[in-house]
């Protein structure tokens, strides 16, 4: 199957993509560190630790689900572009556009 798009899909750059780990990691790791009582940080009840769990799960999911369906449709386009109808209006259009000018000469 053709799909000269999905080749282009955009992908974060390793800096980005560090960035947003550490993130995520300094963000796990304060709660449970010595910091934590200083800073007035207190453990999250365990069940809204999986409700927030399900729901990043279900938003990768359903982001990926839209891309496939985006890029299904943009391969389509690019499988079958729009076939041009060029008229003799246009062809003369185009050997006179030489000799034409827009402002006084």
């Amino acid at each position: 199957m053709f799909r000269p798009l999905l080749a282009r899909r955009p992908r974060p750059s390793r800096p980005l993509l560090a960035s947003a780990i550490g993130v995520v990691a300094v963000g796990v790791a304060l709660p449970m560190s010595p910091l934590a009582g200083p800073l007035g940080f207190r453990s999250l009840p365990p069940g809204l630790v999986l409700a927030l769990a399900l729901m990043v799960v279900l938003y990768l999911v359903l982001i990926e689900g839209a891309k496939h369906v985006f890029y299904a449709h943009a391969d389509a386009r690019a499988a079958h572009p729009p076939v041009r109808h060029r008229t003799r209006r246009h062809r003369i259009q185009r050997r006179a556009g030489r000799f034409s000018h827009p402002g006084p000469l």
